[in-house]
């Protein structure tokens, strides 16, 4: 990572840091200038405007669950290592405030909504249907529609979770011990085998 790319970083976590404590309104990029210690100037310069910046924040935060996707292992594996990291992103106070905005503001300008979905949903769920597909070559399960089967494992994974911690009512709770279950259940769908646990 290079020197910039670090400084990046930084300025994305004070960014993150400002919206889950102050919200979408006190997130000015003065704000976060301040709290990066750097100058509006270079936040202008390498996001282009509050909007480029937090649009930064979604890639970045979309590109944790696709690496756990890219690396390779029998499929129950990936799904765990998937779920798991899908939970620890969704679920935690960053992603909540992230999607708070968009909600709030879906109204006014959908753009930054579109843009959770093309970035988050657009980019995943592709790459594991991709896995499904292989999985189906292998003969490790049976199904028809990959994009169906993806869904369906998301149901069982997330249930109404995400909402839950939207209005904050949600509970701390083990994601990978969730993530291994709903990969047990999907498998029982699917599955030409069960695994074990």
């Amino acid at each position: 990572m290079t020197d910039k790319e670090k400084r990046a970083d930084e300025i994305l976590d004070a960014a993150m840091a400002i919206l889950v404590e102050e919200g979408w309104k006190g997130a000015s990029m003065v704000a976060i200038a301040r709290r990066a210690n750097a100058s509006k100037e270079t936040l202008y310069a390498w996001f282009g405007n509050r909007q480029g910046l937090f649009e930064a924040l979604i890639r970045r935060n979309a590109g944790q669950v696709d690496a756990a996707l890219s690396a390779e292992g029998p499929l129950a594996e990936v799904m765990a290592r998937f779920g798991t990291a899908l939970l620890d992103l969704q679920l935690g106070e960053g992603a909540l405030a992230l999607n708070r905005v968009a909600i709030a503001d879906v109204g006014r300008d959908p753009s930054l909504g579109r843009l959770l979905v093309e970035t988050g949903r657009g980019k995943s769920l592709p790459l594991l249907a991709a896995h499904l597909g292989r999985a189906v070559e292998e003969g490790t399960v049976i199904l028809d529609d990959p994009k169906q089967a993806v869904e369906d494992f998301l149901g069982l994974l997330k249930g109404d979770q995400q909402i839950v911690h939207l209005l904050g009512a949600g509970q701390r709770q083990d994601h990978e011990k969730r993530a291994a279950h709903a990969t047990r259940q999907w498998f029982r769908l699917y599955g030409t085998a069960p695994i074990p646990g």
